[in-house]
């Protein structure tokens, strides 16, 4: 070390402690080395660097510094000449070299197996007039009166993580594969980021004004700003989509194509109420496919939303309809001669109206051969209006009677869907 008359770093971090920023000199005063040494270090642009902008590679697809070629039976890499910037100081590699080959080679080792890190340290070195003949000042002073700090670097191979200022991590390597993923930040020329902002900023004279035009200040979308030609084919499924995210101020016209919406995407928590209106499906838009099981209820859909223009033929279906339905077998007794057993299937027990579409199906007997047959099976719907003693309001019975006028035992199904009255 120099011969100083304090060590300049401590110096340095108590200038900086007390908020110091700048060195004034007085007229008739003695300079002091250590006044001198603060004056450059408070300057250097290399605080500026370290504070401000990281550890990195310039160019957004250099190759500087880039490790290649990875060699595991000569336990050597190959390194691509460049600059790199790191703890504040450019550290500069003329041209390519290797593992094995780097100037300072001190700390090259065996590489171990299987996976590790390669790190690009910077450290810094005096030098003298012992190794530098010019600062000995021959021609003048004839004696050395400074000293300069050298930026130096070495690669280093390890298994560890190091993540002080001074490692720049350039890749991981693995002599398993063998295989090399680069680690190198890049893009930390200024000018490469202002041309970034300028093409994010389009036509907009700020990118603020660009923002503006689709976000609010809370950072949700303005409305109609998602339109057709926002949206890819298939772009929106079921994982797109936070629950009650989808509302009618947040749709264009038309936005909602067929292609646009993945199968089984809508789904009912997707959807907020009365998002679904006429002017925001296209026309057969909505297909069996795009629906989930049960998406459609009354709360969902505006009113007037759905017609025969914007739900593609087969598009709905009982599976899709959100409504309980009632599933019931039920064996008929044969009939004696020129009479009919009466089978009855209680659908719901309510004061109010009630809608249902029924469903009934003649399971059994299906007899076989080639001979022609005709079972003749009734069913009537029928509401009954009761009272029980123990109630004080009227109840009415939704009932399906079966009638059954076949000679021979019948099982039958029936099936009710009750739909949600609007």
């Amino acid at each position: 070390m120099g011969n100083f008359s304090r060590d300049p770093k401590t110096v340095l971090q108590e200038a900086i402690a007390q908020g110091y920023s700048r060195v004034r000199f007085q007229q008739g005063k003695p300079l002091l080395d250590r006044e001198l040494n603060l004056l450059a270090d408070l300057a250097s642009p290399q605080r500026f660097a370290q504070n401000n902008f990281g550890n990195g590679i310039r160019g957004e697809g250099a190759d500087d510094f880039q490790i290649t070629n990875l060699n595991v039976p000569a336990n050597d890499f190959s390194i691509t000449g460049g600059a790199c910037l790191i703890d504040g100081e450019e550290v500069v590699l003329q041209g390519n070299t290797t593992y094995k080959n780097q100037p300072r080679p001190g700390n090259v080792i065996a590489l171990p197996a299987g996976a590790s890190n390669v790190y690009l340290k910077v450290f810094r070195s005096e030098t003298s007039g012992v190794e530098d003949a010019a600062l000995l000042n021959a021609l003048d002073v004839g004696s050395e009166t400074s000293l300069r700090e050298q930026v130096e670097w070495e690669v280093l191979v390890t298994t560890q993580t190091i993540n002080t200022p001074d490692h720049f991590l350039l890749a991981s390597i693995d002599t398993a594969g063998p295989t090399i993923t680069d680690k190198r930040r890049k893009g930390l020329n200024v000018s490469a980021i202002r041309d970034e902002l300028t093409n994010a900023r389009g036509s907009a004279g700020q990118l603020s004004a660009r923002l503006d035009a689709s976000l609010n200040a809370s950072g949700a979308l303005l409305a109609n700003v998602v339109g057709n030609t926002q949206i890819a084919n298939n772009a929106v499924g079921t994982t797109k989509i936070a629950n009650n995210a989808v509302i009618n101020t947040k749709l264009a016209d038309n936005a909602v194509t067929a292609p646009k919406i993945a199968p089984n995407a809508v789904t009912l928590t997707q959807l907020a109420d009365n998002a679904v209106s006429t002017q925001k499906i296209v026309a057969n838009a909505v297909t069996f496919t795009q629906l989930a099981d049960n998406a459609v209820i009354e709360t969902k859909i505006a009113n007037n939303a759905v017609s025969n223009r914007t739900i593609a033929n087969g598009g709905i279906t009982i599976q899709k309809l959100n409504a309980p339905q009632v599933v019931n077998q039920v064996t008929l007794a044969a009939a004696p001669p020129a009479g009919r057993t009466e089978q009855v299937v209680n659908l719901a027990e309510t004061d109010g109206h009630a809608f249902f579409l029924v469903s009934v199906h003649v399971d059994e007997p299906r007899p076989g051969g080639v001979l022609a047959v005709s079972r003749g099976v009734d069913w009537k719907y029928r509401v009954t209006l009761i009272k029980p003693p123990v109630l004080q309001t009227f109840r009415h019975i939704h009932q399906v009677v079966i009638e059954n006028t076949n000679n021979v035992e019948m099982k039958v199904t029936v099936r009710a869907l009750r739909l949600t009255e609007s």
